[in-house]
C-alpha cells in the first residue's frame, strides 16, 4: 500500500473528525488506567498487582455478564446521545479519582467506568463496518 493512499482517507473531514475523536478517547481510557495503576500503588504497595488483577477481573466480568443489555440499548437509542451522556458520565467517575482514599473505592470506579463504556462496543463496530 502506498503512503499516499494511506491517508486519503483523512482527506474526508467526516472521517477525520471521527478518526481524531476516538484516537483522544482512547488515550484518554490509556491515562486514565494508568492513573488506576498508580493509584493502586499509591493505595496498596506491594499488594497493587493484586488491586489491580481484581480491578481487571471486574472490568471483564461487568464485559461478559452486561454487553447483552449495552446491545439492546445501543439499538433501542439514539446513539448521539447515549454516547455523549456515556462520555460525560465516564469524564465524571474520572475527577473522582484523586478523592479515593480506599480499595474499594477502586474497584467501583472501575465497574462504574465499565458499565458506561459497554454501550460504545456495538456502535463502534457498526460504525466501521
Amino acid at each position: 500500500m502506498k503512503a499516499n493512499n494511506f491517508f486519503t482517507s483523512l482527506s474526508n473531514p467526516i472521517f477525520r473528525r471521527l478518526y481524531a475523536a476516538q484516537t483522544i478517547s482512547l488515550l484518554g481510557d490509556a491515562l486514565t488506567w494508568l492513573g488506576l495503576a498508580l493509584l493502586a500503588f499509591e493505595l496498596a504497595g506491594k499488594s497493587s498487582p493484586v488491586v489491580l488483577a481484581g480491578a481487571l477481573t471486574l472490568r471483564v466480568t461487568a464485559f461478559v455478564l452486561l454487553s447483552p443489555l449495552a446491545g439492546v440499548v445501543a439499538d433501542r437509542f439514539d446513539r448521539k446521545s447515549i454516547l455523549m451522556m456515556t462520555h460525560l458520565g465516564r469524564m465524571l467517575l474520572v475527577c473522582l479519582l484523586p478523592f479515593v482514599r480506599e480499595i474499594w473505592q477502586i474497584y467501583a470506579l472501575v465497574l462504574g467506568l465499565n458499565i458506561l463504556v459497554l454501550p460504545e462496543f456495538p456502535w463502534r463496530t457498526l460504525d466501521v463496518v
